[in-house]
């Protein structure tokens, strides 16, 4: 009996053991989706060319093909197998830090695609004939939305980790993110499907190796199994934020064309390891719900064609101005050796720069070439300056810095010391308030309001001669004090300086302006 009893409790524990497991299997927290943010909007352009600046179309809600999107979690990748979306991609581009590489799918390499698939279908896969059995993989709902797509109109689907939690590369913000990007070129039913993805991730170096390779070989033409060298595993450079994007052709339909990607990615720290996007493409019609997408779509281009003509709008402008051939033909020849004044000249005289034109006509080979190196280290490669104006900043701003370098460090000519007077008063003989001035403005405008404020500062100076060239310089550019003595009494002079300032906006008044 007690060798029975034994063996019944020897029995026991597998069956206690599995009561346990189930009992915790019963009780352990549902899959949940990951946290996410969802961005879902349109634009005119394709994957290829990004936002563009072309007329909305006018087409009618009907014209427009009905796009629907479901989204789920997936805790694991499918069993089923299902053709890579690289294997159908006619391009494939990958940028490493914003530089593009060789072509190589990795951060896409398992992707898949499955023709024909929608939701219900896909999940019904996941359940096993056998009730007792648990299912393949579990899922969550992320999300869904409708779209509308007109030709020449690209649908772009942004899932991506929450904003509060971004991650740096280089001390630079990056998101990481899966973009879905579905482009119809023209009024038929032809599609094109782009999926993008952004990840960090570390490449090998691809070291050569064809060299020693060969010299093996020769060396030993028939090696023995023993004589083989460990090969050493390629080093790895540092994780760098990489983009790639895979493109598909999608045939033209009938009635609708649907689909679905598996893609394998695991946002935060979230149990999920892929994300099913189901999508139908379907013809437009007077459904509510579509013309609600269509309505939302033209709202989209309306914002993207505002946003595209202003960030193409400088290079449009220097594009449109038939006075930029010549300014960029003066540029060409300041940058030949001695810096010409006759280049220069005509630089000032185009733009309206005149400290520029008096350093031109008063300095030496020397002075003019440095002037010259400032000037296109402003401009840069490619071109920075996109209109006369902005160019114009370019050539003031450099020549003033030129001239208070050299003030600060004892080498301003006479001639030169006396533009700088011209031009800047006394704010001219002290580098730091023109240093300031130029960290302080972004155009012409706002420097040359910073020289007045300067200015009127040295008009409290205890410097006699300080007050005299300030007030000098105010009264020849229309701005000087009324009522002001620069040799007068301390109180007469600040009455008047304090008769001289507007009250409203705290600015100074011109003398013709005065009370």
């Amino acid at each position: 009996m007690a060798r029975s009893h034994l063996n019944i409790r020897v029995l026991a524990w597998p069956c206690l053991l599995l009561a346990i497991v189930g009992c915790a299997a019963r009780n352990s927290p549902p899959f949940a989706a990951p946290e996410v943010t969802i961005r879902a909007d349109h634009y005119l352009g394709s994957p290829l060319t990004g936002p563009v600046v072309k007329a909305l179309p006018v087409d009618k809600p009907e014209d427009a093909l009905a796009v629907s999107v479901a989204m789920v979690a997936l805790d694991r990748i499918p069993p089923q197998p299902a053709p890579s979306v690289a294997s159908q991609a006619r391009l494939i581009a990958v940028t490493r830090g914003g530089v593009p590489v060789q072509a190589g799918a990795r951060l896409t390499q398992a992707a898949r695609i499955i023709d024909g698939e929608d939701k219900d279908r896909f999940l019904t896969a996941g359940i096993p004939a056998d009730k007792t059995k648990p299912p393949l993989f579990r899922t969550a709902d992320v999300g869904g939305l409708s779209g509308a797509l007109p030709p020449g109109v690209t649908l772009r689907l942004d899932i991506a980790e929450p904003d509060a939690a971004p991650r740096y590369f280089q001390g630079q913000s990056f998101r990481r993110h899966i973009a879905i990007e579905l482009y119809r070129p023209k009024a038929d039913t032809a599609l094109q499907l782009a999926l993008i993805v952004e990840d960090l991730l570390a490449q090998p170096l691809g070291l050569d190796t064809t060299q020693a390779k060969t010299n093996d070989v020769k060396a030993n033409p028939k090696p023995s199994r023993s004589s083989k060298k460990p090969v050493a595993p390629k080093p790895l450079l540092p994780q760098a934020p990489v983009r790639e994007l895979l493109l598909v052709d999608r045939p033209s339909f009938a009635a609708s064309d649907r689909f679905a990607l598996i893609v394998p990615y695991r946002f935060g720290d979230s149990e999920s390891q892929a994300i099913a996007i189901f999508l139908e493409v379907a013809a437009g019609s007077d459904d509510p719900q579509h013309k609600a997408a269509f309505s939302h779509c033209l709202d989209d281009l309306a914002h993207s064609i505002s946003s595209a003509r202003a960030a193409t709008q400088p290079y449009r402008e220097q594009a449109d101005s038939p006075e930029w051939p010549a300014l960029q033909s003066a540029l060409d020849a300041l940058s030949r050796p001695g810096a010409p004044r006759s280049a220069m000249l005509f630089l000032a005289s185009q733009t309206n720069v005149a400290i520029f034109g008096d350093i031109a006509l008063s300095a030496d080979d020397s002075v003019r070439g440095e002037l010259a190196k400032k000037v296109f280290a402003k401009i840069g490669v490619p071109l920075k300056a996109h209109s006369k104006e902005s160019l114009a900043w370019m050539l003031e701003s450099a020549s003033y810095e030129l001239l208070s370098e050299q003030r600060a460090n004892g080498k301003l000519p006479p001639e030169l010391a006396a533009i700088l007077a011209i031009h800047a008063g006394e704010a001219g003989r002290h580098p730091g308030s023109l240093d300031d001035g130029l960290k302080t403005s972004t155009n012409r405008g706002d420097f040359a309001l910073r020289l007045i404020a300067e200015n009127y500062i040295y008009l409290e100076d205890s410097s006699p001669a300080s007050r005299v060239r300030a007030y000098d310089w105010l009264i020849a550019c229309d701005r000087g004090p009324a009522g002001y003595d620069p040799l007068g009494a301390p109180k007469a002079r600040r009455a008047a300086l304090e008769r001289a300032m507007n009250p409203d906006t705290g600015k100074p008044q011109a003398a013709g302006d005065g009370r």
